[in-house]
């Protein structure tokens, strides 16, 4: 079913030097469409200083990922909103400001208005996109004049004239350079204009055009041939060019080292200075990252009108979901007005005759007579189809109905035979993880629809000692019918669950091993002893200590995104994972050194999904039954069975991992105190009509001398 579908990277999600890569010019931006458009019926690219986002209206977004795969293996920092809803909804905030580095900042609408008005040019706009873009850009404008999100904010600019007033109170005696003549350049130099600067200078590769600028704001132009004079001159430096190479470098600085204090402020994208600047004396430099960070009050009060902003936004967002819904039910909508055309004529030309002699005024006024009639006849009609059309996959079947009182047999479209809403928590490996399930879903069902329902958990909120600290909330949402299937990392799953509901299904278990991944591509083995090992497991952490002793153990919390910046910030020399999360969010590359089963016992279901739905769904349970993997379900039930006979959740210090070969499994399983003083590790081979029972012997032989 085609669906609108947006994938974008962001300051949200992707660091600055991440950003600077995929920046594209207009020119670009049209070939890229292009490309786009030849697999896509409709594309949308959004290309700013923070964000690359493709929209598209389409049945599937593996040609958008195509496209950023070219940039390189990205997956880590890409966010997909590949369901109507989600994905309008985050243009029309996109649009309003509610998603910039500066809340509420005016800057964002415009490039949008650009972006639409370059893709119509490229003719990769069809009907959908057009009116999403126009939908997008009124929820913008919307926002801006019926709230006050804008009075404390305008754009990165203002943010940045800010920081140079904070460090130049007065700005009298400042002698300010701008390195660029664009939007953001202007923007500056506009406000700067207003001060009592002491000299206030334009820099750009063309002096003519320097000096145009210039002469606006009565700069000094310069020359960037002559940089390095006026660097030594200058207290403030901005830099706000899109030149795809580094304008000033750690070298050109190091003469000025031992001089005046001198500010620099790189709004560049691609950056317009070495960062490594910073590290010189009587230096301070500010990126886009940095910067957003020093208007903490603006931002506070701009919180406050956000509530207003995301109202519009619902209103907006509502009003284009049902159009949307009603346009795909528009061949019904002219096979009908067809039909009544046909009808009409037929009519016309057996009653004309029959009226003897008529002149064209008379004439004219029976067609539209027959007009009026035909509009008033279908008015309830077609707007009773437009209502159904925002729940085609009504019990009912409404839309069929329609075609079937209207003898509309001929004219198709696709109607899924249900909605079946999916419960997950709102990370990206758990949303990877319920689009897994989904996906093999439609391969044994294409009729049905799928919408995705993210939950905030306990665990979510950082209550990780509770029980079931992952699942709870998302089980409790599944009793309630809010949805109808969760899907959890089996290794979340207490052995106990609620009463009402089941796991219907057991998807082929990924990789169940743990993983190392170090800056320095270091093994375990080759770490030197005191080395900072990150993991809050104390599974993980005792083995670790097993495996290479005099190793730092420290806790590391958040999400693999959140673990992994902190790896790379330097606050650990490694952390641990598991592998099926790195290999479900595309970035297996990462792993420094695969642990065995036998070096390093999983956590029990560790790389296996549980598909939980209402004991009494009876036909969502017969299509899970078509993903289940009966090897896969096997181990996990001896696996489950041991941690259930050790009593132990998530958190503790316990290991199971089952393999299948022919009619035999295997179970390995670890076990130690809470110290760590005291760990056992054994393992027994049955058959594999005895996996429950195996569990528990193998339980019983892990406690002893614990």
């Amino acid at each position: 079913m085609h669906r609108i579908i947006g994938v974008e990277l962001s300051h949200q999600n992707a660091p600055l030097n991440i950003r600077e890569k995929i920046v594209l010019t207009k020119e670009e931006t049209v070939q890229a469409m292009h490309e786009m458009k030849s697999r896509l019926n409709e594309v949308l690219i959004i290309s700013t200083c923070n964000r690359l986002a493709v929209y598209t209206y389409s049945t599937n977004y593996r040609p958008v990922l195509d496209f950023f795969n070219r940039f390189g293996n990205l997956n880590l920092y890409l966010t997909i909103y590949d369901y109507d809803d989600s994905a309008v909804r985050h243009l029309f905030s996109t649009a309003a400001g509610l998603k910039s580095q500066v809340v509420g900042e005016h800057q964002i609408l415009g490039q949008i208005k650009d972006s639409y008005h370059t893709a119509r040019e490229a003719g990769a706009l069809g009907p959908v996109m057009h009116e999403f873009s126009r939908r997008a850009i009124r929820a913008g404008k919307r926002v801006r004049g019926e709230t006050s999100i804008g009075q404390f904010a305008t754009s990165i600019a203002s943010v940045a004239f800010e920081l140079v007033n904070k460090i130049h109170p007065q700005l009298r005696g400042a002698k300010v350079l701008v390195l660029g003549t664009g939007e953001m350049a202007n923007l500056i130099l506009q406000m700067l204009a207003k001060t009592e600067v002491s000299k206030l200078m334009v820099a750009s590769r063309e002096l003519n055009r320097a000096s145009q600028i210039a002469g606006i704001y009565q700069a000094t132009p310069v020359a960037l041939g002559n940089l390095d004079e006026i660097l030594k001159e200058a207290d403030v430096i901005v830099g706000a060019t899109a030149a795809a190479e580094v304008i000033v470098s750690r070298e050109q600085m190091l003469p000025y080292v031992n001089g005046h204090s001198k500010l620099f402020i790189d709004m560049g994208m691609p950056r317009n200075f070495a960062p490594e600047i910073a590290d010189l004396e009587n230096i301070t430099l500010h990126d886009l990252d940095s910067i957003k960070d020093l208007t903490y009050q603006g931002i506070m009060k701009r919180q406050k009108e956000i509530p207003k902003a995301k109202a519009i936004i619902n209103d907006e967002v509502e009003d284009f979901v049902y159009w949307l819904n009603a346009k795909r039910v528009h061949p019904l909508i002219s096979g009908y007005y067809n039909q009544l055309e046909i009808i009409k004529a037929r009519e016309m030309s057996w009653v004309i005759p029959k009226m003897g002699t008529l002149d064209e005024t008379q004439k004219k006024i029976i067609d539209k007579f027959a007009n009026r009639l035909i509009s008033h006849v279908s008015k309830r009609p077609v707007e009773v189809l437009k209502t159904y059309a925002q729940e085609p996959h009504g019990r009912d079947r409404p839309i069929d109905t329609f075609r079937e009182i209207f003898n509309l047999k001929d004219v198709h479209i696709h109607i899924p035979k249900r909605r079946i809403i999916v419960g997950s928590r709102d990370s990206k490996l758990a949303l990877a993880q319920t689009n897994e399930v989904i996906e093999k879903l439609k391969e044994m069902d294409p009729d049905n629809e799928f919408m995705i329902k993210t939950i905030k958990t306990s665990g979510d909120m950082g209550h990780l000692e509770e029980l079931g600290a992952w699942v709870k909330e998302v089980e409790r949402a599944l009793l309630d019918k809010e949805i109808d299937l969760a899907v959890h990392s089996m290794k979340d799953m207490p052995t106990e669950i609620p009463e009402g509901v089941i796991i219907a299904g057991i998807p082929e278990r990924a990789d169940p091993r743990d993983v190392l991944l170090s800056n320095d591509g270091k093994k375990l083995e080759q770490m030197p002893p005191g080395s900072r090992i990150g993991t809050t497991s104390m599974r993980r952490g005792f083995q670790i200590q097993r495996l290479q002793p005099g190793m730092e153990i420290v806790p590391v919390r958040g999400n693999i995104i959140t673990r992994m910046s902190k790896l790379e910030g330097g606050e650990y020399d490694a952390i641990i994972l598991a592998a099926a999360g790195l290999q479900r969010l595309g970035i297996l590359n990462r792993i420094t050194e695969i642990f065995s089963v036998e070096q390093m016992v999983p956590a029990v279901g560790q790389g296996a999904l549980a598909a939980e739905i209402r004991e009494d769904d009876l036909k969502l349970k017969q299509l899970l039954e078509k993903i289940n993997h009966r090897e896969t379900e096997l181990a996990i039930t001896a696996e489950r069975a041991l941690l259930h006979e050790l009593g132990g959740g998530c958190r503790m210090p316990i290991g199971g991992y089952a393999k299948i070969t022919g009619n035999s499994i295997t179970l390995h399983g670890m076990y130690a105190n809470d110290s760590g003083t005291k760990i056992n590790f054994d393992h027994l081979t049955a058959d594999i009509s005895e996996v429950e029972e195996m569990g528990k012997r193998l339980a019983a032989r892990l406690k002893k001398g614990i």
